[in-house]
Order: C-alpha cells, then structure tokens, then sequence
C-alpha cells in the first residue's frame, strides 16, 4: 500500500513536468560573475649588494585601479583586494635608483575565469643604483680647458623592465646637466652603476655641447656639438671633447627672457598681460628700425605695436593688457645694425599664462561615420613641446581604454587596456602652423590644443579613456604644458 501511494505523487509530478507541450524552456539567462579578488606579491633587491631593497615604493595598476604598498625589511611586498583583471602593471620606485616596471598575470581556469583567491608572485626585481658619475674635460683647438660652459647629458635610462623570464630592458631618456669649472672639468651625477649590470645591453649616453661666445659679444666661436660615451668603459676615466669648428656670426639675440629668441625649447615658458620681455642682441641695432609686433594667432587677428626701450645692446617691451590665458599670440620682432648692414627679423609664440584647470573633451571628427576617429580638444595647449614628437604610438603608453579591447573577460591583459604596459594606439597633434608670419622661427611647436586618435572597434561609446601621460616610455615624449608642468593622467568618456 505504501509502493502505490508513494508513486501516484511521481506520476502527478511527471505529468506537471511534461505539461501538454506549450511551455517553452529556451529562455536566455544572462549570469554576471562577481569580480574576483586577489593579491599582488614579490620581492626588491639592490643590484649592488644583492641584498634586500626596504622602502620600496611598489605601485600596481589592475583594470583601472591603482594600489600601492612599500617593502619591508626583507624587500618583500604584498598588495590585498587587487581586482583579479589579469594583466597588471607593477612599478618600483625609489630616491637614488632607476624606476622599474614590470607585467604578470593573474591564473586563470580552464574558461578564462579568474580562479577564487588568486594571487600573483611577481619575479624577483633588482633595482639600480642611480647615484653614479661621469667626468668629461671641454677644450678649445690649443687644448685649453674652456670653463663655465653648461653640457647636458642624456642617460638612455629613464627606466628600465623586467620581463617575464627577469630579462631587463632600459627605456626612455633622462637628461643630466653639469657646467664646466676652470679646468674645463663637467661631472654628471646621478646616472645609472651600470658596472653593476654586468653584461646587460646598455645604449651610449650622448654628451651635448652648445654654441660658445667666448668673448660676450653675442657671437658665438664655436659650433654645438654631441659626443657619444660607453659608460660599460669609461665610467671611471675623465672624456675629452675637443672643439675644433669655428663659426661667424650677424645680428643675433645672445639672451633673452624668452627662450624662443635663443633656440626651440621644450618649455618655452608663459606670459601675461603686463609682462616685460628683453633681448640681449650681440650689438647695438639702430633705434629707428625697432619694430615690435604682437599679434593674434589667426591671419585676421588682432594686433599690436609695443614700444620697445633701447639700452645699449638691449630691447626691452611690455606686453599689452587684455591677453587671453591659455592661448598662443605671435611676436615679430624687426631690428637692423647700421654698422655691418644686418638686418635681423623673427616671430616667435608667445604662449599665455593659463587661468583655468586643465581639462578634456573628446568628440567624433565625423559624427556620421562609423568608428570615425576621436578629436581631443583641450582648454589649453599641452604637448611635447619638440617639432619632432607630434605623434606618439607604439609603447609611448598615452591612451588606454578601461575595456575588455579582447573580449577575454579581463581588463590590462591585452594592448591598450588599461592596466597593460604599452598601447598602439597614435595620438595625433593636430597643430597648425602660421606660415604667412614673416620670419616665423618655429614652425611647429610641439604643443597644441587638439589632438586626434582611432580608437579600436571594441570600444564602445562611453568607455573610460585614459590619459596616461607620465606613463611614457621616452622623456621626450612627457606631455607638459609651455610653462613646463607635466600634464597630469585625465579620464574621459569615448564619444
């Protein structure tokens, strides 16, 4: 009796379950994981010693946040609550060694999910002693030390990277500046012990030179000139460069207030309404042919004659009211010198002193176009400020998105997600050039207020894009404003 009543309760529940054919169970069912927490983990040692390296500051980047944490005594650090993306970036910092960088992954299972707990031990880093020196000797054709001439020198050795398998890579270029004494002795401090790299490859430093007016009278003797060392055999010996190219001279500006008048900086500085700007010329010009022009940047544009003041061999003008913050003006100034019959014009930028934040828009250069690529409009101009980087890609690590750009199911595993080392996607300087301004001296300043990328068809619209300046591979390539202030990384939405 029991066997039939426990199956009639069965049969009821096999015939609700078969239904009459009508219900229909092909329904989707969308499930959301939760995101995966893990650890980050390793340990620093000095390079010379060999020895645990304490009070590193390690930074870890995973998706699109940032930790950070400092080795202990045992140069052992461990970072908690790490969103378990996959790929992140791990930075080692600290005063009187070389940065470095390096990239691990979190484990994955089978599926490319991330496993419960996961953790990460990154390969064990060794860091550079920063605090070394170079000797170089500057001497005229006879062989006299030729005193108080300042040299820079460049260290192709802004950073360095630890791969996967602990092979290191030195990146960018850092720039060091000594003046000669009077024996014509310049020491460079603070570069890389590479001795203690021992057979790493390492690329020259390159020594640079600069025109020379021995005499004060704005013209200079002596040619700019480079030289290239291998610190691998010749940290320890003091390098003679030898000048030997003499050069004439006309009309010139030796000195000035605005350093466009005596070459084409990276940071040309900023002015205001009521400044005063002076050129130093390398003689006295003819006061009746001073001529001082400001003008706006557009060929229509307003302009301005200032009244130069004429003390020996320097001009000197003050810049009118009423200027812009953040914007660019251009200054044309016209002299000539009576006793030698040389005339002497150029127009320089002037950029203008900024009054507001910096900030960012972003918006489709053709709205109507599928993908079309992404103008970046800023309030005021940023840039390299070289001619020669207006465009940066490959690993020069700007613009990075806070997208899965591979459809992995992680963030900073792949190229130009953030949290990854490099990116390839171009930033483009949309700069124009004045080139109906008389005697303009540079055509492209390397610094602009538009700019142009081609996003990945992955990114959809309303991705965080990431602006991650500092995070370039080469300080030529640091985005700064004119005044000289590195740009901060800033975030905004893909249009």
């Amino acid at each position: 009796m029991r066997r039939v009543l426990f199956l009639i309760p069965m049969i009821l529940m096999l015939g609700l379950a078969c239904d009459d054919g009508k219900r229909d169970f092909t329904e989707t069912v969308t499930v959301t994981p939760v995101d995966t927490l893990g650890t980050v983990g390793g340990v620093v040692f000095d390079a010379g010693t060999d020895g645990p390296l304490a009070g590193v500051t390690v930074t870890v980047v995973a998706g699109g946040t940032v930790f950070t944490a400092t080795t202990d005594d045992s140069g052992i650090y461990q970072v908690t609550n790490v969103p378990a993306t996959g790929g992140v970036l791990i930075s080692y910092e600290l005063e009187g060694f070389l940065t470095a960088r390096q990239q691990a992954t979190f484990p994955v299972a089978p599926g490319n999910v991330p496993y419960v707990n996961p953790t990460i031990t990154s390969e064990p880093v060794w860091m550079f002693n920063n605090t070394g020196s170079f000797q170089v000797r500057l001497l005229d054709p006879n062989g006299t030390p030729i005193p108080s001439i300042p040299l820079q020198m460049v260290v192709p050795a802004a950073f360095y990277t630890v791969d996967q398998w602990g092979n290191v890579y030195f990146r960018g270029d850092a720039n060091r500046v000594a003046n000669t004494n009077a024996m014509g002795l310049a020491q460079f401090r603070d570069i890389p012990e590479l001795p203690l790299a021992g057979s790493l490859s390492f690329p020259s430093v390159r020594v640079y030179v600069p025109e020379i007016d021995l005499d004060g009278d704005g013209n200079p003797e002596y040619a700019s000139t480079s030289r290239n060392f291998d610190l691998h055999v010749t940290s320890d010996t003091i390098q003679v460069i030898r000048l030997g190219a003499i050069v004439g001279g006309d009309l010139s500006v030796s000195a000035s207030n605005h350093s466009y008048f005596t070459g084409t900086p990276t940071v040309p500085g900023t002015f205001a309404s009521g400044d005063n700007i002076y050129l130093l010329f390398s003689r006295e010009p003819d006061a009746d042919s001073l001529s001082i022009t400001l003008r706006e940047f557009a060929q229509d544009g307003a302009s301005w004659p200032l009244t130069p003041t004429l003390t020996g061999n320097q001009v000197s003008f003050t810049l009118p009211d009423g200027l812009t913050g953040g914007e660019m003006y251009l200054l044309t100034v016209y002299a000539h010198a009576e006793n030698s019959g040389n005339t002497y014009i150029r127009t320089v930028p002037v950029f203008t002193t900024a009054t507001e934040a910096l900030q960012v828009t972003m918006a489709r250069e053709n709205p109507m176009v599928v993908n079309s690529p992404v103008i970046v409009t800023f309030n005021q101009y940023v840039g390299t400020g070289s001619q020669f980087f207006t465009v940066l890609n490959g690993t020069d690590g700007v613009v990075y998105f806070v997208y899965d750009l591979n459809s992995s199911g992680i963030i900073g595993d792949a190229d130009a997600e953030y949290g990854y080392e490099t990116t390839a996607i171009a930033l483009e300087s949309l700069e124009e050039s004045a080139t109906w301004a008389p005697g303009l001296a540079v055509a492209r300043t390397g610094f602009s207020r538009r700019w142009r990328f081609q996003p990945p068809l992955a990114a959809v619209a309303g991705t965080s894009v990431q602006f991650t300046f500092p995070f370039v591979s080469s300080a030529a390539y640091v985005f700064r404003t004119p005044e000289g202030d590195t740009v901060a990384p800033l975030t905004g939405p893909l249009p």
